[in-house]
């Protein structure tokens, strides 16, 4: 359980992060500019069932936070690599990330740290497949799947692409998808995991993040 509770807050940050991704104009999926901001309504439902002497207990919880990532601009990194700066702000938690253009190799490279020297991982512009290392044992992949329409409120994002994402299997997830518009990057995320121990626990978290509002 602890594995797939660590790997819930990894999506949690790649949500907010990979959402902003409102990049340089021409690169589909990748659009920056500065001062942009996108919001995010993140939905968990959690379903706990306990048996404790014989008497189970279920307890349903819905809780909804927002988050706003914010593209603050351009900056360096220690070893002077130029990058974008984006903010991610929930609740009352700050925190921060830093992309780069890779014009060679096609793909946006992405850093935790201004320290680091190496991107803690890279998505491909064509947006095929790539992966993300939890720890050095633990690797999420992300894969092409189709297109579809997504309805997000009002809005509908014609043909966006749906990415199968797929956890270590001792994770507990039990499904996991993306969907991305190739003027607003990320725009939608679902995962759900699930925990049983025979005759004493049944666990379900379910979590939608998408796309609610951008100011540009």
């Amino acid at each position: 359980m602890k594995k797939a509770l660590l790997a819930v807050m990894a999506v949690a940050l790649v949500i907010g992060f990979a959402g902003c991704e409102i990049f340089k104009p021409g690169v589909a999926y990748f659009r920056v500019k500065e001062g942009a901001i996108a919001t995010y309504e993140t939905t968990v439902i959690k379903h706990d069932s306990t048996l404790v002497e014989d008497v189970w207990t279920v307890t349903d919880d819905t809780t909804i936070t927002k988050t706003d990532t914010e593209c603050v601009g351009e900056t360096e990194l220690d070893d002077g690599t130029v990058l974008w700066e984006f903010k991610n702000v929930m609740e009352d938690t700050t925190t921060y990330l830093y992309m780069a253009f890779d014009k060679d190799n096609e793909k946006a490279d992405f850093y935790n740290d201004k320290a680091d020297t190496e991107p803690a991982y890279s998505i491909p512009y064509a947006l095929d497949s790539w992966t993300q290392s939890l720890d050095t044992a633990n690797v999420i992949t992300y894969e092409a799947e189709t297109t579809e329409d997504v309805t997000i409120g009002e809005e509908t994002y014609k043909d966006a692409d749906k990415i199968k994402v797929t956890y270590p299997e001792d994770a507990g997830y039990v499904g996991a998808y993306d969907w991305w518009d190739k003027d607003y990057g990320k725009i939608k995320s679902w995962f759900k995991t699930e925990m049983v121990v025979e005759g004493s626990l049944y666990l379900t978290i379910d979590v939608t993040t998408v796309l609610t509002h951008f100011t540009r």
